[in-house]
């Protein structure tokens, strides 16, 4: 028998969705391959802060292993930081990894590893990568952005010459990186939603939570930032006409960055005087993310600069409620693609609150930049589901 493992995935972070996309892989191996084992090899201080990822696959085909070998000490003490701790801890991640020789290696956030595989050749086993942040392609915004991208790009396609599949959760980088290289070697990969638990009706929900019928609820989900737009968002509120403020509820559900608290709670009561305001803070759970997307008329996600998908808009487009994003890079481009509500430019306070107003004042009849059955069609797309089978085919399986 092979002692071998079939395929060693490695993710060196712990932070935001790291472990979601894990656990969608592994569960892709048992459901999708019928022999081989996977390998998966994380920082000690992932499984600090996952106790339980041990014993989450229960299977002989599920070995979860840490990096032994002196490694940097970000590596170790929690994600690495700076670009030459990055480079640093993914080179001795891919040595380690290398060194146990399985048939094949999966990078869970190739934006780590790029740059260590940039500066060495690679005559080891197939490597294949998912890439989640790219904006290289989308045009720069300064002379200085100008120089990160090209950076960016001339490490990116260096790395995924050596790689035997790049999987991208934005599919304009995937065109951009087969277009550059003549190959097809890149594919977009679906962000992998999860299906959210059942919810009572939204009369329902709605009664216990003390919102009025007539109230639009916009949803202001997950971290509450500044990032985030959240204070543009505040802002945009005061700036409503009195008819639209009137019938308006924004709930800001999630947790506040300590730092941010102070500066956030001062916005969310200036806000409070224009518009009525729910808070509900801490961690969010699933069951409780359902029943804010049945209860919500639309999402609120103006986000600053952001790079890369964002998994709240998704969740808006699956649950058909117009979206109010941002122009910025692949959330404007989602936007206009898929129809998923209106783009508003970074930061601009009067343009939020023209769009709240378009959303709430239509939000019987057409939304300007919004189609039910389009928004729904793309998020439904993203389904876990269409994950795992992406996977299977583009790296399991070839």
């Amino acid at each position: 028998m092979d002692s071998r493992a079939q395929i060693a995935v490695f993710d060196l972070d712990d932070a935001g969705h790291h472990r979601m996309y894990i656990d969608m892989v592994a569960d892709a191996w048992l459901e999708h391959q019928s022999q081989g084992r996977m390998d998966i090899w994380v920082a000690s201080s992932f499984l600090k802060r996952y106790p339980d990822f041990e014993q989450s696959h229960p299977s002989d085909r599920v070995a979860v292993r840490t990096f032994v070998s002196p490694l940097p000490a970000a590596l170790n003490e929690g994600p690495p930081s700076s670009v030459l701790d990055v480079k640093r801890a993914s080179a001795a991640a891919i040595k380690e990894i290398e060194a146990s020789n399985p048939h094949q290696i999966l990078a869970m956030f190739f934006d780590h590893v790029q740059l260590a595989l940039a500066e060495r050749s690679w005559n080891g086993p197939k490597f294949s990568g998912i890439v989640f942040r790219s904006s290289f392609h989308f045009p720069a915004r300064s002379v200085k952005d100008r120089l990160k991208k090209w950076i960016k790009k001339r490490a990116l396609l260096r790395s995924a010459d050596r790689t035997h599949r790049l999987l991208c959760l934005d599919p304009f980088a995937a065109d951009a990186i087969n277009k550059a290289l003549g190959t097809g070697k890149a594919a977009s990969l679906p962000d992998g939603l999860s299906e959210l638990p059942a919810t009572t009706s939204r009369e329902e929900l709605r009664r216990d939570a003390g919102l009025a019928d007539e109230s639009h609820v916009a949803l202001v989900f997950g971290s509450i930032a500044a990032r985030k737009g959240v204070h543009d968002i505040c802002v945009a509120a005061q700036r409503l006409e009195s008819d639209v403020a009137a019938r308006t509820t924004i709930a800001f559900i999630g947790e506040i960055p300590p730092a941010e608290m102070q500066a956030i709670k001062a916005s969310i009561d200036a806000c409070s005087e224009a518009v009525t305001v729910v808070r509900e803070s801490g961690f969010v759970t699933d069951e409780r993310m359902a029943q804010w997307l049945t209860m919500c008329d639309s999402i609120l996600v103006p986000y600053h600069h952001h790079t890369g998908s964002s998994n709240v808009m998704l969740r808006a487009a699956m649950a058909g409620k117009p979206a109010i994003v941002s122009d910025f890079e692949l959330m404007g481009a989602w936007a206009e693609a898929h129809h998923l509500g209106p783009r508003v430019p970074v930061g601009d306070h009067a343009a939020i609150a023209s769009a709240m107003t378009e959303v709430i004042r239509n939000e019987s009849g057409a939304v300007p930049g919004f189609n039910v059955e389009k928004a729904r069609a793309f998020g439904k797309s993203h389904a876990e589901s269409r994950f795992k089978a992406a996977i299977n085919e583009l790296v399991f399986a070839s």
